[in-house]
């Protein structure tokens, strides 16, 4: 069953749901920490980052409640977080900072770091 999160930055509160026959049914509501300035899916696990602080977590959901199983701390002004397949890439516009990672058994490893150009404004994955 695919699950909608649903979260609020400036009070963290948050929302676990899923559409079933035709009609929307919240399974889970929680307060998380409020500013995360991205959330991405990768496969079955979310990760949450706060550029302002670094903060990131992952977490999944699982019975229809979110479970948090990770909380780091990442360098500060990520400006882009990309999921490529299990992977995820993280770029800084101002540096040109990247870097790569995976999720494994619910908790970020980060596996490679390199400098790209400054400024990219979007990037994407294709098929």
């Amino acid at each position: 069953m695919d699950n909608l999160l649903f979260y609020r930055v400036g009070d963290g509160l948050a929302a676990v749901g899923h559409i079933a026959d035709g009609k929307f049914e919240n399974t889970d509501s929680q307060t998380f920490s409020t500013g995360w300035s991205q959330i991405v899916v990768v496969e079955d696990q979310l990760l949450f980052y706060r550029a302002s602080d670094g903060l990131a977590a992952v977490g999944h959901i699982a019975d229809g409640k979110f479970e948090n199983t990770d909380s780091q701390n990442f360098s500060t002004g990520w400006s882009r977080i990309v999921v490529v397949e299990d992977q995820l890439l993280f770029y800084r516009a101002s540096d040109g900072l990247a870097a790569v990672g995976h999720i494994k058994d619910g908790k970020f490893e980060n596996t490679d770091s390199q400098n790209f150009s400054t400024g990219w404004s979007q990037i994407i994955a294709t098929a």
